[in-house]
């Protein structure tokens, strides 16, 4: 079964060490296999352009 979204994107609003935290709470999941942690829908008001692009470059090496 394959699984896409589950990301906490309340993370994309903070700061790295959040997104970071929340990189290291999906680990588990991607390592099940069948798991593409994404945001769910569309990013929330306040996200941070360059914590998106964060996220995209560091989930990149868990995937």
């Amino acid at each position: 079964m394959l699984g896409v979204g589950g990301m906490d994107m309340m993370a994309l609003r903070e700061d790295k060490a959040s997104v970071d935290a929340e990189i290291e709470r999906l680990k588990r999941l991607v390592a099940l296999g069948g798991c593409l942690p994404c945001p769910d829908h569309r990013l929330m008001p306040g996200a941070k352009f360059e914590l998106v692009q964060y996220y995209a470059e560091e989930i990149k090496k868990i995937l």
